[in-house]
């Protein structure tokens, strides 16, 4: 997190570092009564915040900060980083980023973000068990925006191909303008198959 803040010239504060320590209730998961989808929340496959009740202070806390992860995601791609090491990719998924047919170009240091990013958030909850924790919660939803718009998987509600398009073009020009979007649209495999192959 410190990072995230340092890329925009801030500074982490005590404040905010507390906030993003916070730990949710000890009921939290307790309150959703369908044990399926308890177990979903709980390991990190969706995200708490979308279901419970939170003070309008704390909600704007919330967005603040989740506004600055999504422009440092952003913000790595364009500098070609990742979030970790690319060999945990395979270690984790069974995969390389090579398996959408590109060694490089945006679509692949969009995808080269995305996959350690995905893989650092679910190790808060699969190694270090801090679903209740705060800062676990935002990074997991900012993980799903991400994926939703860009890595979807199939679903009942599918998204037609041309509005994603457009919807990942206007989230481009916002969050990486010198990106080459219209490459970045060209090369990206969800846009030219869905999400119906076998992308993940």
């Amino acid at each position: 997190m410190s990072d995230a803040y340092k890329s925009e010239g801030k500074r982490l504060t005590k404040t905010k570092k507390q906030f993003l320590l916070y730990k949710l209730p000890e009921d939290t998961f307790d309150k959703i009564e369908d044990s399926t989808m308890q177990m979903m929340y709980r390991s990190g496959m969706l995200t708490v915040l979308d279901v419970i009740d939170t003070e309008d202070d704390q909600g704007e806390q919330y967005l603040e900060i989740m506004e600055l992860l999504l422009r440092y995601f952003f913000y790595l791609v364009g500098e070609k980083s990742s979030f970790g090491p690319l060999e945990r990719i395979e270690e984790e998924y069974g995969f390389t980023i090579v398996k959408y047919g590109l060694s490089s170009g945006p679509f692949y240091d969009m995808a080269t973000v995305y996959w350690t990013f995905k893989i650092e958030v679910h190790d808060l909850f699969s190694i270090y068990d801090c679903a209740k924790v705060n800062i676990a919660q935002i990074l997991l939803m900012v993980e799903n925006l991400v994926a939703g718009l860009f890595f979807p998987t199939r679903g009942p509600a599918e998204v037609p191909i041309s509005e994603r398009r457009e919807r990942q073009r206007e989230t481009l020009i916002q969050y990486c303008p010198d990106m080459d979007i219209d490459r970045f649209l060209a090369e990206n495999p969800f846009l030219r198959w869905g999400s119906s192959r076998n992308l993940f």
